[in-house]
């Protein structure tokens, strides 16, 4: 089929139907007509001008920007985690240290004041102390660190 008998627009109907139409030069066209349906025709959409290829290296500039910022907050958390665990491996007590102390109100504001104890004295925390921990861990810590229950296992 030529190229110059072809139509450059289909009416609605055959359109939505995926078949040939005589175009808007034939108003109805034949399949239309034969139906009798309303014959409606909608200029075509004016071509969308491509990118720049600017435009696609700017994205690709900022998109790697982005990585490399989680990138560089992930090594900074999981040394934050290798130093808490060889801490936390070398010291029996069950407070936080003090270098990871600063580390995380450098990281996340000001934090809830630091609980140590003693080994002389059994450990009993307050209800007001669990809740504080609670919050605390709920605006610090549950997008990084996951707590399982298991009673609920």
């Amino acid at each position: 089929m030529s190229d110059g008998n072809r139509s450059l627009s289909a009416c609605l109907r055959c359109r939505r139907q995926k078949l040939k139409c005589g175009g808007p030069s034939k108003i109805p066209c034949q399949r239309c007509r034969v139906s009798n349906a309303e014959c409606v025709f909608v200029p075509p959409r004016a071509a969308q001008p491509v990118s720049a290829g600017s435009d696609i290296e700017a994205k690709t500039a900022l998109l790697q920007r982005r990585l490399d910022l989680v990138e560089r907050e992930l090594r900074l958390e999981i040394e934050n985690l290798r130093a808490e665990v060889a801490w936390s491996s070398h010291n029996s007590n069950t407070g936080f240290s003090p270098t990871l102390q600063s580390q995380r109100e450098s990281a996340a504001g000001p934090v809830a004041e630091t609980y140590t104890s003693s080994s002389d004295s059994p450990i009993i925390t307050t209800q007001s102390e669990w809740d504080e921990l609670y919050e605390f861990f709920f605006t610090n810590c549950r997008t990084v660190v996951s707590v399982i229950d298991d009673q609920s296992l």
